[in-house]
Order: C-alpha cells, then sequence, then structure tokens
C-alpha cells in the first residue's frame, strides 16, 4: 500500500510551503520518505497536482497510490478536490 501526504504552511515571508512524502506498508511495517517542500503557484488543486506529479516523476515514483491529508478544502471539494479528480483520470 503507497500512500502520499501533502501538507502546507506559510512561511514567515507569507509564501505557502508545501511538504511531500509518502508512506509505504510492507508486510506491516511502515516507512515514510520525505520528497520535496516547496512553493507552488497557488493552492488550487491542479498547481498542488501539477508539483506532485513532477516530484514523482523527478524521483521515479510510480502514481499508483493514494492520497492523505488533513481535510483542507482545497484538497476535499466534492468536484474538485485533488483525490476525486486523480481517480476520475485513473479510470
Amino acid at each position: 500500500m503507497n500512500a502520499f501526504l501533502m501538507d502546507g504552511s506559510t512561511d514567515i515571508s507569507g509564501d505557502e510551503q508545501e511538504t511531500l512524502y509518502t508512506r509505504t506498508a510492507k508486510v506491516g511495517v511502515i516507512a515514510e520518505r520525505f520528497l520535496n517542500i516547496a512553493t507552488t503557484n497557488t493552492t488550487r488543486y491542479r498547481d498542488l497536482m501539477d508539483h506532485v506529479m513532477d516530484v514523482f516523476d523527478k524521483n521515479k515514483i510510480g502514481r499508483k497510490c493514494r492520497y492523505g491529508g488533513d481535510g483542507a478544502s482545497n484538497m476535499t471539494g466534492v468536484r474538485t478536490r485533488l483525490d476525486s479528480v486523480e481517480r476520475k483520470k485513473s479510470r
């Protein structure tokens, strides 16, 4: 089972910093891997997803994984949430 997790916070300059990491479970052992911290163009789901895919490509990570997050509105909207949009694309 693979999941990616992303969380953002505003730094002292006012820029939103997105932290991205993966969590993998194999035979009951959970491993987390820090991938990236960066500022995206906006915090809209499309810019966030572009960032995720770019980081995945650079790290040679497959795209078959689930999203985990803290419930931020830009990630959990019914039509525009990050995981909903990507689920539709994979069908």
